[in-house]
């Protein structure tokens, strides 16, 4: 939300199974529930909130897109909205670099909506989360929005939301608390 994290603003952690109630400087309930990500060629087998176990799919999706056009999603994925036939000039639009290539496959933001280059977009990310930057989620190229729901980067998304609790709990006064009991 941009304010200190003992701010009062609704929290903004939300995952497939779940919206957090409680205040931005409240430590969040961690979700429970089975990752989502699952496709037949890999599955999570870890909680929503824990990072991801196996590798990304990148796989094409063999579903089709309700125009009847094939899906430029990849495997597992939630199908894009848009269509390499029905939207060509905006999904070939090129922004990283790949966009235009006839078999590139495409990931939709969830916070966003946005349909970016997928393999382009999994580097971004974990760009994003490289040791030494800022703790912060990624965020859409296009926009800047933060990821905070696309599955597909759900590792991404759990390993920032521990570094911001850890954050959070200095901040509270509750540092080293949990060690002590």
């Amino acid at each position: 939300c941009g304010q200190p994290c003992l701010c009062q603003a609704k929290c903004q952690t939300v995952c497939g199974h779940s919206t957090c109630t409680r205040t931005c400087g409240e430590a969040c309930v961690p979700c429970t529930e089975q990752c989502l990500r699952t496709c037949p060629h890999t599955q999570c087998t870890a909680l929503c909130s824990q990072p991801c176990t196996g590798q990304l799919c990148c796989q094409p999706c063999k579903l089709p897109l309700p125009c009847g056009h094939p899906c430029i999603g990849l495997c597992g994925e939630q199908c894009p909205s848009k269509c390499r036939v029905c939207h060509r000039e905006e999904v070939t639009k090129v922004f990283f670099g790949p966009e235009d290539e006839p078999d590139a496959r495409f990931v939709e933001l969830s916070d966003c909506h946005h349909v970016v280059h997928a393999l382009s977009m999994d580097s971004w990310v974990q760009q994003a989360g490289a040791e030494g930057q800022e703790v912060g989620l990624a965020e859409c190229p296009v926009c800047k929005t933060a990821v905070r729901s696309t599955v597909r980067y759900n590792t991404a998304i759990n390993m920032n939301r521990v570094l911001v609790e850890r954050v959070k709990e200095k901040l509270r006064g509750e540092e080293g608390l949990q060690m002590k009991e």
